[in-house]
């Protein structure tokens, strides 16, 4: 009970710092959402809706403060307790590649919008079967975003292996593996940089279609929640959204690297 009392203590803590550190970015993003979202009929966007979008995007689009979030969610997934040291030492750590995915992915979801409401507003006939194609791309791009953080936090993180003490075995294959040398620490694998990072999240999101459409509703239904109670927004929407990313990517990595979950658990 104290455990899941101070796991608790500690996402709200990481969620209050994101949602105070991010209120500029939600603001820059609500006024371009009000500029982009606007139609003929309808000539100004309303403030909630505008506030919505935004919520809804900072939950989404990776931004600096949000790989802290992964961050602390990373180690919660890997059964492991953080300092709230961690959160700081992500942002300090990956900063600059973080800004750049806020820079790129609200650029791109914003000209995607701005084309599908061109093709659905400005055109009749065919065109608007494109607006469809342009609908298409926003979900995918959209779902691509989900595992960007994940993996560019949990790359190291790895669980560590299960330690069987057979010091007071007597068994002859126990006493040999004590005797035997202990094998050589693995070697640190370079982080990935931005464009692997990309490549990768797109494979996963193209080759898993309803499991990224299932972690999108997750985030639309934190961000759903957060308009209809909004104290969730600042104290868990973050966190959650960043808790069912981790342990998302922990499933896939499991999937398809199976030879790495065998060896976590001994």
């Amino acid at each position: 009970m104290i455990f899941v009392w101070e796991e608790s203590l500690l996402l709200i803590r990481t969620n209050v710092i994101w949602f105070l550190g991010s209120l500029p970015l939600y603001l820059l993003v609500a006024f371009v959402a009000s500029l982009l979202l606007v139609t003929p009929e309808v000539e100004e966007l309303p403030l909630a809706l505008a506030g919505f979008v935004a919520g809804f995007i900072l939950l989404v689009v990776p931004s600096p403060l949000t790989v802290g979030v992964y961050a602390i969610a990373g180690h919660l997934v890997n059964g492991e307790t953080p300092e709230f040291g961690v959160f700081w030492v992500a942002v300090r750590r990956w900063w600059k590649m973080s800004l750049a995915m806020f820079a790129i992915g609200a650029f791109l979801l914003g000209a995607l919008l701005f084309n599908a409401s061109f093709y659905l507003t400005a055109t009749t006939g065919i065109w608007q079967a494109v607006a469809i194609l342009w609908v298409y791309a926003i979900i995918y791009w959209i779902t691509l975003q989900a595992y960007l953080l994940p993996l560019l936090v949990m790359a190291d993180m790895q669980p560590l292996p299960e330690i069987v003490d057979d010091r007071w075995s007597l068994d002859d294959a126990s006493a040999a593996r004590l005797a035997a040398p202990a094998p050589p620490p693995r070697r640190a694998l370079p982080p990935p940089t931005l464009l692997e990072i990309y490549k990768r999240a797109a494979i996963l999101a193209l080759a898993n279609p309803i499991f990224s459409l299932v972690l999108l509703l997750g985030t639309l239904l934190a961000t759903i929640l957060s308009a209809v109670a909004i104290p969730l927004y600042p104290l868990l929407a973050m966190s959650y959204v960043a808790l069912i990313g981790c342990r998302a990517f922990r499933i896939l990595r499991e999937k398809y690297f199976p030879s790495e979950a065998t060896g976590a658990a001994g």
